[in-house]
């Protein structure tokens, strides 16, 4: 569940996950037989183009260094699969899920069944919470503790964790030769893997550059921001 959420000035989204038992109010499940209508009617998809992004590393970067990216920085991922950048464990993924798949140079084996994620939450230690009763905007200090409370959002602002994801590749599939990909499936990579990459935010594209090696990490070369 998506939910979109406003506290006076302030607006942002989160996404809920819960078990199906938990679910409140949802609409109830089509009848096996609609289902199985549904699912017999995927002929429709035969045509429909699929893209899927081939997902190679991950990291987490300060809100602050994400929106002062520019070109020449170099960006180290903490985690990247294919060691070399031809061979290893990949994602490929398709909207908010992906197949889990081991790549070999110009081929990609489909190790899982697509399943759901949810993305991973950066460990926070910082303690921005405060003992101090709340004052109300007549009482004395309660001009202090707004500014303290406004500083607090700021530096929150500035260090608030955003995933940076590496594509390297995409590939692109028909709707039904995506419903029928199985662990075992080998697909061909349809660019070169030594060519430029990616660099994605919350699924977009913020940045491409060039894979290079940091002291035995692999990390981005920055060549291009994307406003």
């Amino acid at each position: 569940m998506d939910l979109s959420l406003a506290a006076g000035e302030h607006r942002g989204w989160a996404r809920l996950l819960t078990r199906a038992d938990l679910r409140l109010l949802a609409a109830p499940s089509l009848p096996a037989a609609a289902q199985a209508l549904r699912w017999s009617r995927r002929h429709r998809l035969a045509d429909a183009s699929v893209q899927l992004c081939i997902e190679a590393g991950h990291g987490f970067l300060p809100s602050s260094a994400v929106v002062a990216l520019a070109a020449s920085d170099i960006v180290v991922l903490d985690h990247f699969g294919p060691k070399p950048v031809t061979g290893g464990p990949v994602s490929l993924r398709v909207g908010h899920g992906a197949f889990t798949a081991h790549l070999d140079g110009a081929g990609l084996t489909i190790l899982s069944s697509f399943h759901l994620r949810a993305y991973a939450m950066a460990d926070d230690t910082s303690d921005l919470s405060t003992s101090e009763p709340a004052l109300s905007p007549t009482e004395p200090g309660s001009q202090g503790a707004s500014a303290a409370a406004t500083a607090a959002q700021e530096h929150l602002l500035r260090e608030l964790p955003v995933q940076i994801t590496c594509e390297i590749g995409r590939i692109t599939l028909s709707a039904r030769e995506v419903l029928d990909l199985r662990p075992g499936t080998v697909l061909p990579v349809g660019r070169p893997l030594a060519g430029p990459v990616d660099l994605t935010a919350g699924g977009r594209v913020i940045a491409r550059g060039e894979l290079v090696d940091v002291e035995g990490e692999i990390g981005v070369r920055v060549s291009e921001v994307l406003e």
